[in-house]
């Protein structure tokens, strides 16, 4: 499928751009599906393109992030979307 390899190489592009000013930095392997720990839900697998971490200056400790970059439809980015990410992300720093 061309059009997911191009789709993923894209996300990975853009990810590394957007989070690197943030002085976020990629850990771990890419791209993998994660089996599932908790035994409150069904799901079997989490996805995981691509897992950023910061040092947080102020808990003294390092935060990671697992980004899904794939999971978007480009009907489901919208302004309201990305505003309540924004807000959503600028509430976990």
């Amino acid at each position: 499928m061309a059009e997911t390899t191009n789709l993923a190489h894209m996300a990975e592009l853009l990810s590394k751009e957007l989070f690197g000013e943030f002085l976020w930095q990629r850990s771990g392997p890419m791209n993998v599906n994660w089996s599932c720990v908790a035994e409150r839900h069904r799901t079997k697998t989490h996805p995981s393109d691509v897992v950023f971490f910061y040092d947080n200056p102020y808990a003294r400790s390092r935060i990671y992030v697992n980004c899904d970059l794939k999971s978007y439809a480009t009907n489901s980015i919208s302004v309201g979307a990305v505003n309540g990410a924004m807000a959503s992300l600028a509430r976990a720093l």
